[in-house]
């Protein structure tokens, strides 16, 4: 379990301006909050795959992201019945694995960061994946679900195979 804090933004955003944007914050992913009231874990490889599927269309957003990972939103009722500590969440650490593994999702949204204005505190199921995201973008990635990794240019390139098996995205 780990924590992490992601921008918040919406899912009319152009998934061009969500890569500035993650430059911008130094950050290999996003929360896109969906209408009706639903939030999604976007790292920057399924941004990327989207991206250059639609590349003649300037107007992809971070809806048409159809490889996304749903967040459970930790409400007071789970708080209490598994007695969660939301201000520090990692001297409850396996109660929040547990909800996570309960709600079936990686992702526990725990809400609004106090020090950093339009981002949210997300709580993650295994630590590599806060890791995966906690630093700035790179060119290309593997797709891994479990272990998003880069790949410095030249040595892989997009659509080529991962030694994982898995896909190459670049941007």
């Amino acid at each position: 379990m780990d924590v992490i804090e992601l921008p918040l933004l919406f899912q009319q955003m152009n998934l061009r301006d969500s890569v500035e944007t993650m430059r911008e914050v130094q950050l290999a992913g996003v929360v896109m909050r969906k209408e009706p009231l639903e939030y999604f874990v976007l790292r920057a490889v399924e941004i990327y795959a989207a991206l250059a599927n639609r590349s003649s269309d300037e107007n992809v957003r971070l809806l048409d992201v159809q490889k996304r990972f749903k967040i459970h939103e930790i409400s007071k009722n789970d708080a209490n019945r598994w007695q969660l500590n939301l201000a520090d969440p990692h001297q409850t650490s396996l109660d929040f694995e547990r909800l996570l593994d309960d709600a079936k999702t990686k992702y526990g949204l725990l809400g609004s960061s106090s020090s950093k204005p339009g981002f949210v505190r997300i709580v993650t199921r295994y630590e590599g994946l806060a890791g995966q995201m906690s630093s700035a973008p790179k060119a290309c990635y593997c797709d891994n679900e479990d272990f998003m990794h880069s790949y410095p240019p030249p040595p892989k390139s997009h659509g080529e195979t991962c030694y994982c098996g898995h896909g190459i995205s670049c941007y």
